[in-house]
């Protein structure tokens, strides 16, 4: 699955979605994109999970940083 060329920088080096401020900014400003074109939340998390999944981390540990972003677009 291709992803936007944003969604690399959310993640800190051990894949944390949003863990400092570089991150969180980039974040927030990926998904306030998102939200501005209308996308639906499958899409976002699709997106993070391909992600994520290519990198090889557990089901878990995915489960967690979608979780992360779920939150942050809900603020």
């Amino acid at each position: 699955m291709a992803f936007d060329p944003e969604l690399p920088g959310c993640f800190d080096g051990h894949l944390v979605f949003a863990a400092s401020e570089p991150e969180r900014d980039q974040a927030f400003a990926w998904l306030a994109e998102l939200r501005s074109k209308g996308a639906v939340w499958a899409e976002v998390e699709a997106q993070i999970d391909a992600y994520l999944r290519e990198r090889a981390p557990g089901v878990f540990f995915v489960i967690e940083q979608v979780d992360r972003a779920w939150r942050m677009l809900g603020t």
